[in-house]
């Protein structure tokens, strides 16, 4: 075939490759994601001042389970007071809040402390950009945590973002 016959076949096909239409998208599963930078206020007394980093990320899987991971990062001079992170074990999502929960993985206090099997809780909320807020709340603490419990009190993110999707 000469180079004229190729460059219409060619051509035929890319327009054929790019009208015909994408097959529709299935139904959405409520989601959230959620990162950023806090700083702690004084409800939390000796760890007022203290910047929390976090990321949650979670969804519905179609058989009504739920899949994800979380990460926190406790920044307390003159270093990391505590890290760890985790897996999603329950979420509920209404409008524009969510509620997540999980079992930490792995990771640890600066005093020691081995936050494996504790248990973590977020509260998310996604209002505009400047404004989202977020409330956690850890086992490790001395509190029991059931699944899927709102966290208190609420922070402003002062860095990041929190998207929920009902």
């Amino acid at each position: 075939m000469n180079k004229t016959v190729l460059r219409c076949i060619g051509a035929t096909l890319m327009i054929v490759c790019f009208t015909v239409p994408a097959p529709a998208l299935a139904s959405t599963q409520p989601s959230v994601t959620a990162g950023g930078a806090v700083v702690l206020p004084a409800p939390f007394e000796e760890f007022a001042g203290d910047h929390v980093q976090l990321h949650v990320t979670a969804r519905q899987r179609a058989d009504g389970g739920v899949q994800g991971r979380f990460s926190i990062v406790h920044h307390r001079p003159p270093g990391v007071f505590g890290r760890g992170s985790g897996v999603v074990t329950c979420m509920a999502v209404d409008g524009n809040q969510a509620v997540v929960s999980g079992v930490f993985t792995h990771g640890g206090l600066s005093d020691g402390t081995d936050l494996s099997g504790h248990v973590a809780t977020f509260t998310l909320i996604d209002e505009d950009d400047a404004n989202d807020v977020v409330g956690f709340a850890f086992s490790f603490w001395g509190i029991s945590i059931e699944p899927c419990q709102r966290a208190f009190p609420f922070v402003n993110l002062s860095q990041g973002n929190i998207t929920v999707h009902d």
